[in-house]
């Protein structure tokens, strides 16, 4: 579009392409794939989508697909999260019983660091997704 020298308007509506946007994410190949890193869909992806959505059938199925696929990957962080919050209290309290204070303490201090992730991520993304 550079080289055909468009409008501003379409200059505007379009960015220029890089290889990052060409390359095929397994988010879109492979749904089902291992957890999917940072990955996030190619500006063109988001361009319009409510209009995208109501033409086509299959730009509609893949934007709910790509939904759910972050929802369940936030599912699995707020897990994990918990499960090693859990893991750290329960190690506390053996080493409690064991009369090993310094490991029952070092315990409760992690967990507890889990503890303040699990409370001020929720604020945390709230605070980016409000600054759009």
């Amino acid at each position: 579009m550079v080289s055909l020298e468009a409008d501003e308007v379409l200059m505007e509506r379009y960015e220029l392409l890089i290889n990052q946007d060409l390359k095929v994410t397994t988010a879109i190949s492979d749904p089902n794939g291992s957890i999917h890193r940072m990955e996030n869909l190619a500006w063109f992806w988001t361009m319009d989508i409510p209009r995208d959505a109501q033409e086509s059938d299959w730009m509609s199925e893949f934007y709910r697909v790509n939904w759910l696929r972050a929802k369940a990957v936030q599912d699995q962080w707020k897990e994990e999260v918990e499960l090693i919050k859990s893991e750290w209290e329960e190690l506390g309290m053996q080493s409690q019983e064991r009369g090993a204070v310094g490991h029952a303490v070092y315990a409760a201090r992690q967990a507890a660091i889990y503890a303040n992730l699990r409370d001020q991520c929720p604020m945390k993304i709230a605070d980016v997704n409000n600054s759009d």
